[in-house]
């Protein structure tokens, strides 16, 4: 039985919400759990091929639950609480390196643990008033898959922007930093980021898959491991068997024949 986290189907497309609202969507152990879990259930689902992913209240998440944090640092032995920060743990490789796309629907305040979440996802869409902020060097914690994320995707300048104030940084700054792709009204949010599910999941799932792998790979491999993996990726996807006919299909729409 899921407590905070809410986990729905919708013709091909998941929808995996945050529902904890009262606490701004903060990340305790139970939420955390749920989140492996539910994210767990979409990518071993035959059925579905891209998830959104939001949160509930009028924040997406203003980062971990401290007061818990503290709790399960408390209940450790002395010599294990190390180890109590995994019942906190969001496996971000395996999101980003699943095989289907997922879709952030960000409002309010996307901190820590929110951000860091978003930030392992393909597309971000932002309520003009969605706020971003990493805090942890704040907090005496130094930035892990955030800093690696923020870095690839928004350049080391704007990057350290972020990370070395703490600060909190608005919608419009994270559109221009390439960090969102899209700032919307708030009440068009969920709208939005269905309208591009679906679209993705009415295209084919295998050639979604190889060229979701073949960005990831690049920000990662050598431009000729990336030529050989993609080479062996279409031939997984029989991209080469209908490149020609989409290819004759989309020159007949357009009006056929060369230009001269």
């Amino acid at each position: 039985m899921l407590q905070f986290v809410e986990f729905e189907e919708d013709d091909g497309v998941a929808i995996i919400t945050l529902n904890r609202p009262e606490k701004l969507n903060a990340l305790n152990r139970q939420m955390a759990t749920e989140i492996n879990a539910v994210f767990r259930e979409f990518f071993d689902s035959k059925s579905l091929r891209v998830a959104v992913y939001k949160a509930r209240g009028r924040s997406f998440s203003g980062g971990a639950d401290v007061v818990d944090m503290r709790a399960a640092f408390n209940e450790a032995p002395a010599d294990a609480q190390g180890e109590a920060v995994k019942n906190f743990t969001i496996d971000f490789e395996e999101v980003e390196f699943c095989e289907k796309p997922i879709i952030a629907a960000i409002q309010g305040q996307c901190v820590g643990f929110g951000m860091t979440s978003s930030l392992a996802c393909d597309i971000r869409i932002a309520a003009n008033d969605a706020k971003f902020c990493l805090p942890e060097v704040k907090l005496g914690i130094a930035s892990i898959h955030g800093n690696l994320r923020m870095v690839k995707m928004a350049g080391l300048a704007r990057a350290m922007d972020l990370l070395l104030t703490g600060e909190m940084r608005s919608a419009q700054w994270a559109l221009d930093a390439g960090v969102v792709n899209e700032l919307v009204p708030m009440d068009a949010l969920h709208d939005t980021a269905m309208a591009y599910a679906r679209a993705i999941a009415a295209m084919d799932p295998a050639v979604i898959y190889a060229t979701r792998r073949i960005g990831y790979m690049s920000q990662y491999s050598s431009f000729s491991d990336i030529v050989t993996a993609g080479m062996a990726l279409r031939v997984r996807s029989k991209i080469d068997v209908d490149y020609v006919e989409a290819i004759a299909g989309g020159s007949r729409s357009a009006g056929g024949g060369a230009r001269s």
